[in-house]
């Protein structure tokens, strides 16, 4: 092996570079190159989270052997887009990637597999065990769904990735966040050199400020419609206080 394929067998940044030319950014860069047990990230949008994930389960599937990856979204549209970037990147990287056949969407790679399912917990079972499993979006992934998921690595003691832009506190995403179990990276607008400024300054202007806060700046925000402010319901409740039985 030469010493130009060795270094994108061990870097995913060289092989972005080299093989896709493609530069990432810092954040992306460490992101493609992490292998944290349990990875949560918090990021904003049109940040670059589908073309990440696409790079980062491409160079498992071609680089490290017995690899299987599982990647689930909320929908099928957008698990064929994922499934199609990876194609498109392991076309122009010259890697071989073989449709799985039958039902099983997903590909066949070097050293490999990756399956990509859309976000329905009755179309997950019966897939056999993985060794990453990636939510994408997962802040709109169904509990239900995230929580049959994680049989897929209760053998092989695989990783997990959650990505997501944010919805509001609830569902698991949320809870998991605030759990302290995962290493968490948060990705703001302002900190994504491909939004300027000015469309940041655009944006809060046209939108409520909890909505921008959501989508741009990371923030947990409480953007339901409900009658009453999540916090607020949180801040008036009180473990002093006998509860009323009817």
């Amino acid at each position: 092996m030469l010493a130009r394929d060795l270094r994108q067998a061990l870097d995913p940044v060289a092989f972005c570079r080299d093989r896709l030319q493609l530069e990432l950014d810092p954040q992306q860069a460490r992101l493609v190159r992490a292998r944290a047990h349990r990875a949560l990230v918090n990021c904003t949008r049109q940040w670059g989270k589908s073309t990440t994930t696409a790079i980062a389960a491409l160079h498992e599937g071609a680089y490290r052997p017995g690899s299987k990856t599982i990647v689930l979204s909320p929908t099928q549209r957008q698990s064929s887009l994922l499934l199609a970037k990876v194609q498109v990147f392991a076309e122009r990287a010259k890697i071989a990637a073989k449709p799985l056949g039958g039902e099983d969407p997903g590909l066949r790679l070097p050293a490999g597999v990756l399956v990509a399912l859309p976000g329905s917990e009755a179309t997950t079972r019966g897939f056999d065990a993985c060794t990453w499993l990636i939510l994408d979006e997962a802040a709109r992934v169904p509990d239900a769904l995230f929580y049959a998921a994680r049989a897929y690595i209760a053998t092989t003691n695989g990783r997990m990735s959650l990505l997501s832009t944010l919805f509001g506190k609830r569902g698991f995403f949320w809870k998991e966040y605030e759990s302290g179990r995962w290493e968490v990276t948060s990705v703001p607008a302002t900190e994504c050199p491909r939004i300027s400024a000015e469309f940041l300054a655009e944006q809060r202007a046209s939108m409520p400020e909890s909505w921008f806060r959501q989508e741009y700046l990371c923030e947990f925000t409480s953007v339901d419609e409900g009658v009453f402010d999540h916090d607020l319901v949180l801040d008036a409740l009180s473990s002093e206080v006998e509860p009323l039985c009817l």
